[in-house]
């Protein structure tokens, strides 16, 4: 059971919040839970035992997800669909972080009155952390509205494996940018295979000429699935890894990503399309190895960044800060949580801020891993109360948060 709410923002956006619900008590302590770009809020409702999302709840969280304006559930909306044509550099991560991001915490603080604790993973991450560096995190009254949070895999630095960097190089959506596809504009590009008949492969939205050549480019040792004959399923894991760089130590997911061992394939409904924009925004923030200031008309060497002294003090005011990668990480290297942590660390005693490398894990396996229950979700439920203990379910009212 779950409780779906629209939200406009002040820009004039639809995203949608959603309450997790199974058990509600209004006790439990509220949970928001951010996405990576082109995923949806199913990211946390997909693993072993249903994900980060029903464990959460087990342990008398109240679980939150919030599909911003990087879900690839959201901006097929009618409404996000005509803003993307019309007005597409408003698809950045700056306007998530300060216009999504806040109008969920409105939402869950005018419910639950109480102090928030957020989950972000990937650019759910780094909108996360963008909204406490930018001071978007707004009091009402004496106490914290968020108190804890858990930045998965990304902060304000960016670092990329070698691949990664060199394709940010390319620039090629920049040249792409404002093109036609199909007598359409080229606004967002969409990883996932419609069909395969014969080798030949049919995309749900087709790609420019350009950028497919330069897919059929990337080297095969590269690519997950390098047989000739593969399904759609794995032909959309390898242009995944092609747009961001490989998003999981396959050796770790539970079979119904791939739809192994006779189960049905969840890929293709765990990630969409990316606004174009965006993509250039992540682009640009990897080459300077930094959250920046998004404004397409301005070179990158003027790109206003992040990181000051100003926003490591806002996270100071928050009682609990946890990173968390995994030291296989081939989409954000883990140099990105590392430097992170230095930086927060800085001018701090640092007992806010804590640091976790799981071994053995790469990206979003971290969520959808066979043992990602007992190697993970732990580090992460400790991550959100400031003593680190567990509000198990059948706690007293008086609660251990």
């Amino acid at each position: 059971m779950s409780e779906i709410t629209s939200l406009k923002t002040d820009d004039g956006l639809c995203v949608q919040l959603t309450r997790h619900l199974d058990s509600p008590d209004p006790v439990r302590k509220p949970v928001l839970l951010l996405h990576g770009a082109s995923a949806g809020a199913n990211t946390f409702t997909t693993g072993e035992g249903g994900g980060l999302a029903d464990w959460l709840d087990a342990q008398n969280f109240d679980p939150w997800f919030l599909d911003w304006r990087g879900s690839g559930r959201l901006i097929t909306d009618q409404v996000n669909e005509k803003s993307l044509i019309g007005s597409s550099s408003s698809f950045n991560f700056n306007a998530a972080a300060e216009h999504d991001v806040t109008a969920a915490l409105n939402e869950i603080h005018s419910r639950s009155g109480s102090p928030i604790t957020v989950v972000g993973f990937c650019m759910g991450s780094g909108i996360l952390a963008e909204t406490i560096a930018r001071g978007c995190l707004k009091r009402d009254g004496p106490g914290p509205r968020v108190d804890c949070v858990v930045l998965m895999t990304l902060g304000l630095f960016y670092e990329t494996p070698m691949d990664g960097r060199l394709k940010s190089e390319e620039r090629i959506l920049e040249r792409l940018k404002g093109t036609q596809v199909s007598g359409k504009p080229f606004v967002a590009i969409d990883p996932r295979v419609e069909s395969e008949k014969e080798g030949v492969f049919t995309l749900e939205k087709q790609w420019p000429d350009a950028l497919e050549e330069m897919y059929g480019a990337w080297p095969g040792r590269l690519r997950s699935h390098a047989e000739n004959k593969r399904p759609a399923v794995h032909e959309m894991c390898n242009r995944l890894g092609f747009l961001y760089g490989t998003p999981y130590y396959h050796r770790n997911l539970v079979d119904q990503i791939h739809g192994l061992n006779g189960s049905s394939a969840l890929l293709p409904t765990r990630f969409g399309a990316i606004p174009v924009d965006m993509f250039i925004h992540a682009a640009r923030n990897v080459r300077r190895g930094r959250a920046t200031v998004y404004d397409p008309t301005r070179s990158l060497l003027t790109d206003k960044q992040l990181v000051s002294e100003d926003a490591r003090r806002r996270f100071d005011d928050l009682e609990k800060v946890t990173l968390i990668t995994g030291d296989l990480n081939q989409l954000w290297h883990r140099n990105s949580i590392d430097y992170m942590y230095e930086w927060l660390r800085r001018g701090s005693s640092g007992e806010r801020f804590q640091k976790h490398v799981i071994p053995g894990y790469g990206h979003q396996d971290l969520l959808w891993g066979k043992n990602a229950v007992k190697d993970v979700y732990d580090t992460i439920g400790r991550g959100l109360t400031p003593s680190g203990t567990l509000p198990f379910a059948g706690a007293d009212s008086a609660g251990t948060y």
